[in-house]
């Protein structure tokens, strides 16, 4: 919610929030690998500190989770997005 962390909110898609709010900005294709690499940087951290094991909460609404969803995520396919198998 913007009144909780002061800039507009961001997410999978731009579905309001069910509790109100601002409608969210969809992630860019380019701030979702981002995002993708940030957590794959701290899991590199956590495993050169001799970490056993990383737990990725996904739920209530966290944005793993909205990508998880039908009721946040509306999947729009672009031209920057490649299908080969």
């Amino acid at each position: 919610m913007e009144s909780r962390i002061g800039i507009q909110p961001v997410s999978a898609s731009a579905t309001p929030n069910k509790a109100g709010g601002a409608i969210p900005r969809a992630l860019t294709v380019e701030e979702i690998y981002s995002i993708a690499d940030d957590f794959a940087t701290a899991a590199k951290r956590a495993q050169t500190i001799v970490f056993d094991a990383i737990e990725i909460h996904a739920g209530h609404s966290y944005l793993i989770s909205q990508f998880l969803s039908p009721l946040t995520f509306v999947f729009v396919i672009t031209n920057s997005i490649s299908f080969e198998k």
